[in-house]
């Protein structure tokens, strides 16, 4: 069998490496899906800035509130819930028909590291900061605030939890 560095399909590639929850996963892997991650989502908040729509960004700010609103009353589950709905409408806003599709591809390494990251309250109010950046500067139609903003996650959503 070749390794897994030569494999073309990613769900195969997921399937290797994962074994259930975000500890079946080595820092190795959860590094690269974050990095992955961060590539694509940096380029669709750029894109979704000067791409967006008014519904779009209506979209987004109702996740935010909800977000807001989870956290306080420390409901993780709508919490994470909302976080891929604030997600989905970025990469829908961006206009670029794959962004989605390879972001469902990464699923469930994804949710696996979601939760993860959900399970700390800390991280949890990072997270909502960092999408109010990335919200801002795509509101404000500002692409390159908009890339920094996603590119600028705290250091806490970029690297495994402990």
């Amino acid at each position: 069998m070749n390794p897994t560095e030569e494999w073309t399909s990613f769900g195969a590639i997921q399937r290797a490496h994962y074994s259930g929850g975000s500890r079946g996963l080595s820092d190795s892997l959860v590094g690269s899906v974050l990095e992955l991650r961060t590539l694509l989502e940096a380029g669709a908040a750029e894109l979704a800035a000067v791409r967006r729509s008014e519904n779009d960004l209506d979209l987004m700010r109702a996740s935010l509130l909800r977000m807001e609103e989870a956290e306080a009353c420390g409901d993780v589950e709508a919490l994470v819930s909302e976080d891929l709905v604030f997600h989905k409408a970025l990469l829908q806003s961006a206009g670029n028909a794959f962004l989605p599709g390879l972001t469902r591809e990464m699923g469930y390494l994804l949710q696996a590291v979601r939760d993860e990251r959900f399970a700390l309250p800390a991280h949890r109010r990072q997270v909502i900061e960092h999408h109010e950046a990335v919200f801002t500067a795509v509101a404000k139609g500002d692409s390159a605030g908009a890339r920094r903003a996603m590119e600028s996650a705290p250091q806490a959503l970029t690297t495994r939890a402990t």
